[in-house]
């Protein structure tokens, strides 16, 4: 099984969703975080799914190659259970934006974050991967995700709001890392370099991330 890493820019403003909060608090919708470090993640069943509809609609790739990779359709599994050849995992947060003065934002990441995913991808047999984000800043990426952004959204019926809630979002030009592991290289290839929608809310330009493989 080859161990296959990759870092994602946000391109667009990202909701990975979590689900409704409940109805407390102002953030109607929140976005997914790690249970350990509560920094935002996006979960491998999500990462999953939006590649198995990219290579599918976008960037198409064979049926049967689909079916191989990422296993049997939610539809067809009463009577095709094949399972997948690869293995999906989360994505881990590396770097967020910030103002800056003397220029539009600087990417921050935290040290000690960086070190600790770099120390699970060992783990996970990716070898020995050091993380660089260009132009980034050491910082804390604990305090800088308790105050991610906070969008109004309203569904308007003939002019008359009928539906108002506010969303948390992971601004764009944050970065992530996640690995897949499988038999051979294919999906590797076709990914690296690629823009895939992640997330929720495509139709208002969310999601859109670039995968460059490290």
């Amino acid at each position: 099984m080859n161990t296959y890493v990759f870092l994602i820019r946000t391109l667009t403003n990202l909701h990975a969703g979590s689900g409704d909060s409940g109805g407390f608090g102002v953030v109607d919708k929140s976005v997914q975080r790690d249970a350990t470090s509560s920094l935002p993640t996006i979960h491998a069943s999500g990462i999953k799914g939006a590649l198995r509809e990219h290579f599918k609609e976008v960037d198409k790739l064979d049926a049967k190659e689909i079916t191989r990779i990422f296993g049997s359709d939610q539809s067809d599994r009463a009577n095709n259970k094949q399972r997948g050849e690869y293995r999906f995992f989360s994505a881990d947060l590396l770097a967020l934006p910030r103002p800056d003065h003397r220029q539009y934002f600087v990417p921050v990441t935290d040290k000690k974050n960086t070190l600790a995913v770099e120390k699970k991808l060992s783990l996970l047999n990716a070898g020995n991967i050091q993380i660089k984000i260009d132009g980034s800043v050491d910082g804390n990426l604990d305090e800088l995700s308790k105050d991610l952004p906070v969008i109004a959204r309203n569904f308007l019926d003939n002019g008359v709001s009928k539906n108002l809630w506010y969303e948390e979002i992971v601004p764009r030009e944050s970065y992530f890392v996640t690995l897949i592991q499988g038999p051979d290289n294919k999906l590797a290839e076709a990914l690296n370099g690629k823009v895939v929608q992640l997330g929720g809310n495509a139709t208002v330009g969310y999601g859109f991330c670039l995968f460059t493989q490290l």
